[in-house]
C-alpha cells in the first residue's frame, strides 16, 4: 500500500472510513499524512505517473503535459 493507493481510492469518492476500511493496517492518522504528501509533492507524482504511463504505453519518456497531449489526441 502506498500513498497513490490511498489518495486514488480517496479521487475515486472513497471516504477516510472507506479507505481504512479497504487497509486495516493504517491508521486515520497515516491516511491524512498520505493525502498532505500527496498535496505537498502533487508535480512530482504528477511527473512519476506521466513517465510510468508513457513506459506502458511505449511512448518512452515525456512530460507531463506531453502524455496529456497524446492521450488527447487519441481520446
Amino acid at each position: 500500500m502506498g500513498v497513490h493507493d490511498v489518495v486514488g481510492l480517496i479521487v475515486n469518492s472513497a471516504t477516510i472510513d472507506e479507505v481504512l476500511r479497504s487497509f486495516p493496517s493504517l491508521t486515520r492518522a497515516q491516511a491524512y499524512e498520505c493525502l498532505a504528501y500527496d498535496e505537498d509533492h502533487r508535480p512530482e507524482i504528477d511527473a512519476l505517473v506521466a513517465e510510468q504511463m508513457a513506459e506502458a504505453l511505449g511512448w518512452g519518456s515525456c512530460s507531463t503535459r506531453t502524455l496529456l497531449e497524446r492521450v488527447r489526441r487519441k481520446g
